[in-house]
């Protein structure tokens, strides 16, 4: 008997800073924080991916990419999704650094999901990690994105950055 290997989807994610604050949104109509991120396109490098989500979902330009924090990789079936068809998603973790001027908070719409879904109208703001936490995610992949919090709060706090 041949296994078949599952179908492989990249995604990226941007722990943005700016100093001490971390940059998360909400969907409009939703309640939970995120961070900007998305599918990799085909043969795109995740470096090259997370910069392109980032500039997508935030509409800001200028990034600059701080580190590799880390991936994990994962089978649908795994995050209890056991509904759908199973495949297996690879998460790539950045730290990006973000030093222009921007508002508090502001609204940017995302024309073209990668789902093809959409636009969708997301609502920008930083949170100060010397002070709280964002409210990111929920369920059983959730750990994974608050560890990369933690990883970035701890350098953002520590250097002054």
């Amino acid at each position: 008997m041949t296994h078949t290997p599952l179908p492989i989807l990249h995604k990226v994610y941007a722990f943005i800073t700016r100093g001490t604050e971390l940059l998360t949104f909400v969907e409009v109509g939703t309640e939970w924080e995120q961070v900007p991120g998305g599918t990799l396109e085909l043969d795109e490098e995740p470096r090259t991916g997370v910069m392109r989500e980032a500039e997508e979902e935030t509409g800001l330009t200028g990034f600059e990419v701080v580190s590799f924090l880390g991936r994990n990789q994962q089978t649908l079936h795994d995050w209890g999704h056991l509904a759908l068809p199973d495949y297996t998603v690879i998460r790539w973790f950045y730290h990006l650094r973000y030093d222009q001027p921007t508002p508090e908070t502001w609204t940017h719409w995302e024309r073209f999901a990668s789902d093809n879904s959409g636009p969708h109208e997301f609502a920008f703001h930083w949170t100060d990690l010397r002070h709280s936490r964002p409210k990111l995610f929920h369920g059983r992949n959730a750990h994974d994105f608050w560890e990369a919090v933690e990883v970035v709060a701890q350098r953002v706090t520590s250097d002054g950055e």
